[in-house]
């Protein structure tokens, strides 16, 4: 936008300017608030100045959460003043149902739909806000080094860095959305797959990792062991390998990991390819197991040749890039047709539930 410079008159370009109005405290809670901090972090990394209003209690919430109180860092992000208050100038708006003032009617509008834990609800939103990486990529920079790490050589077959403990055993991942839980799907591949095809991490996994030809290899770190990769290597390491292994969370089967995979070329084995949208096809863009036949699915990754690995990888980064990247979900929401755009967190695709 184009706008009279304050001392002469004459024309300048700025940046375009966001306003969010929040009224609801749970926005800022743990599990939405990492929702809320990237769809912030997206807006400002698109080139907008961001202005986020709410009530002086909520601003307080905001400095306490893990993921939301990120937002105080943001250079490009002001809390301002409590609703109503004097809005200032914008071009987009966002709101989670909060009123927005009069002088901002007509705008471009962006309203917040939340869901709960992956529900499927047709209509209930325009735009889905696509699962994201876990923000820390985005607060520690390494977001921006995914050219780079793609272009890695990638000496891990399939790969898997989590916990693996009784938390994961919760029976409404396979009653709710009927994937199988973490231990379910590891212990298969433990008793499954060869001694050969079997390698886990030990403390000095990071050259182990590095220099190590685990091509034929399922490759495991045990974060509970205290083999752990080092968050701001997290996206180079993947960038190492052909394929992840994408488990379950603890309460939902999307995890931050899978999309951080495919954004640099690592495809996942996944159980959860149709809670995407568009979902992950099989063959195309990812692995698909059913959860019996992961230790079949598992051998032919490993077994699999390189050209047919190497266009595999290409097509996640073409999904990755077309539908879950900063650019495409700003692209999509601002191009979209209504004046007002629903936009739902944490719902479930509607054709993606089984």
């Amino acid at each position: 936008p184009a706008g009279p410079h304050p001392e002469n008159g004459e024309t300048t370009t700025r940046a375009p300017r966001a306003q969010v109005f929040l009224q609801d405290d749970t926005l800022v809670d743990r599990d939405l608030g990492r929702y809320l901090y990237v769809l912030v972090k997206y807006l400002a990394l698109a080139g907008f100045d961001v202005t986020v209003r709410g009530t002086q209690q909520l601003r307080a919430r905001v400095a306490e959460q893990r993921w939301a109180g990120y937002l105080l860092q943001e250079t490009a992000v002001q809390i301002g003043g409590s609703i109503p208050g004097e809005p200032g100038e914008a071009d987009v708006v966002v709101t989670d149902g909060a009123a927005v003032p009069a002088s901002l009617a007509g705008l471009k509008t962006f309203e917040l739909v939340k869901g709960r834990r992956l529900t499927r609800q047709p209509g209930a939103y325009d735009v889905l806000f696509p699962y994201m990486m876990n923000p820390r990529h985005y607060i520690n920079g390494s977001h921006l080094k995914l050219a780079q790490y793609r272009t890695k050589s990638r000496n891990i077959g399939l790969f898997f860095s989590g916990s693996y403990d009784a938390r994961y055993r919760n029976p409404a991942i396979v009653e709710k959305y009927g994937t199988l839980q973490r231990p379910m799907l590891l212990d298969l591949l433990f008793e499954g797959l060869s001694e050969e095809q079997l390698f886990r991490t030990s403390p000095d996994f990071d050259s182990e990792l590095s220099t190590g030809h685990h091509e034929k290899q399922f490759v495991f770190m045990d974060n509970l062991q205290g083999n752990r990769v080092a968050k701001r290597h997290w996206l180079e390491t993947l960038g190492q390998c052909r394929f992840f292994l994408a488990c379950p969370g603890v309460d939902m089967p999307l995890s931050h990991n899978l999309v951080e995979a495919m954004s640099v070329g690592c495809v996942p084995l996944t159980q959860y390819g149709d809670f995407f949208d568009p979902p992950l096809r099989d063959g195309i863009d990812c692995v698909a197991h059913s959860g019996t036949d992961i230790v079949d699915r598992a051998r032919e990754v490993l077994s699999m040749d390189e050209a047919k690995a190497d266009t595999l990888s290409r097509n996640a980064i073409a999904y990755y890039e077309k539908h879950l990247s900063v650019a495409a979900f700003v692209r999509r929401v601002l191009e979209h047709p209504g004046q007002t755009v629903r936009i739902g967190m944490n719902f479930m695709p509607v054709d993606g539930i089984r």
